[in-house]
């Protein structure tokens, strides 16, 4: 895994990851998961290419209405 994504992700995070890997799926964009001091985590990566402002908040619905 390139350290750019790590690098990309722990900046959007705050704070460190301490691995990263990825993960299948991800029709419009790429999709790893990781672990960082807080727990587990996924991400969708875009290129730019794609609009992923949707997704981001049906996600952030679904953290907010249910247990996920």
């Amino acid at each position: 895994m390139a350290s750019g994504i790590s690098q990309t992700i722990s900046d959007a995070l705050g704070e460190p990851v301490e691995h990263v890997h990825d993960l299948h799926g991800g029709c419009i964009a790429r999709v790893v998961g990781g672990r960082s001091q807080r727990g587990d985590f996924v991400a969708k990566i875009g290129d730019g290419s794609n609009d992923l402002t949707i997704e981001a908040d049906m996600l952030r619905d679904l953290g907010r209405l249910s247990t996920l």
